[in-house]
């Protein structure tokens, strides 16, 4: 018996602060991230496996990873059937790592390590991955009133960057709160789907390189 979409969604939290580099780690996997996506409403390993195309092993594999890092958590389990069945979750519907950075205004934050470097590094390209994959398997409608696209390196004043990333962040919130305002308000003819990615991502820059 497959779990409601909608009344289970809305109860997972907005927000969940990565406290380790490890949980970075563990979800800088395409394949993990892949799942987390999926677990934004309550789902069993077997229909992990089935939508992945992964045999239940590799998926259970996969499932204990996310579940000992604290990225995934048991949501209920069903025993109607006479099987019990996890279900399982996303702890949150938006992970951030901005804990894990160094506070440039505290002279006592730490500098980044390598392993922090990487493991932030890894992640972002986990995260293209599926969004390649998604336009990859996925209609798109490129009608000019429809989506916007852009992938631009800027060279600017660090005033006007915290501003467009201020803007950005303010962007993100809003987003976040589309679907939690909406979830349960809309009929199936007003649900329409997107898929956005934010990345603002500054650059030490070198003088000395002719394309800057």
């Amino acid at each position: 018996m497959d779990t409601p979409e909608l009344s289970q969604h809305a109860s997972i939290p907005d927000c969940y602060y990565l406290e380790r580099i490890e949980q970075l780690q563990v979800m800088a996997d395409p394949l993990r991230y892949r799942i987390i996506k999926l677990l934004d409403r309550p789902r069993t390993g077997a229909q992990l496996a089935r939508e992945l195309g992964l045999t239940r092993a590799k998926t259970h594999y996969h499932i204990k990873q996310l579940e000992g890092a604290a990225l995934i958590r048991v949501d209920h389990i069903d025993t109607s059937t006479g099987m019990v069945e996890k279900y399982y979750t996303c702890v949150a519907r938006f992970f951030s790592f901005a804990r894990l950075l160094p506070d440039a205004s505290d002279i006592n934050d730490p500098v980044i390590t390598a392993a922090s470097y990487k493991a932030v590094a890894d992640f972002l390209s986990a995260t293209i991955e599926v969004s390649r994959d998604i336009i990859a398997h996925r209609p798109l409608d490129l009608s000019r009133d429809a989506g916007i696209w852009m992938e631009k390196s800027v060279v600017t004043s660090r005033r006007k960057m915290a501003v467009i990333r201020e803007k950005i962040s303010a962007l993100r919130e809003e987003i976040l709160a589309l679907e939690h305002d909406d979830i349960n308000n809309l009929s199936d003819e007003e649900i329409v789907r997107f898929n956005a990615m934010l990345f603002l991502t500054p650059e030490i820059m070198d003088r000395n390189d002719p394309n800057n």
